[in-house]
């Protein structure tokens, strides 16, 4: 697992797509994306074309995302992905980066590490 990767977990109750917006050897960061549907956090909107995955307007939902330890990057690499799926562009990457650190959904911790990784 690394920055810009995407996958879809093996057991999703949708088949969300999930993004590692953040990585390093002891943790990575996890977001979802998922359909806009008006009153939803509309820090990050991604239009169909920004990724092969996205057929429809799409939002990060920063509320639901991830901090993994290395353990659990491990067992998810291991057990939990049905698929990988294209990475993300570099562009793409840093608008849901920049979106996470604006979102007022985004844990703390999370936008501190990024924060720090795109300082």
């Amino acid at each position: 697992m690394k920055l810009a990767d995407t996958f879809v977990p093996a057991h999703p109750i949708k088949a969300h797509l999930w993004v590692v917006i953040y990585c390093d050897l002891s943790q990575a960061a996890i977001v979802n994306l998922t359909t806009r549907w008006p009153g939803r956090d509309d820090s990050c909107i991604i239009q169909p074309g920004e990724h092969p995955f996205v057929q429809h307007e799409t939002i990060v939902e920063y509320q639901h995302s991830r901090l993994l330890d290395a353990e659990q990057k491990t067992a998810l690499e291991r057990f939990g992905i049905k698929k990988f799926s294209e990475p993300v562009s570099e562009a793409l990457l840093l608008k849901i980066q920049r979106g996470a650190i604006a979102s007022q959904f985004t844990p703390q911790k999370i936008q501190a590490l990024i924060q720090r990784a795109l300082d």
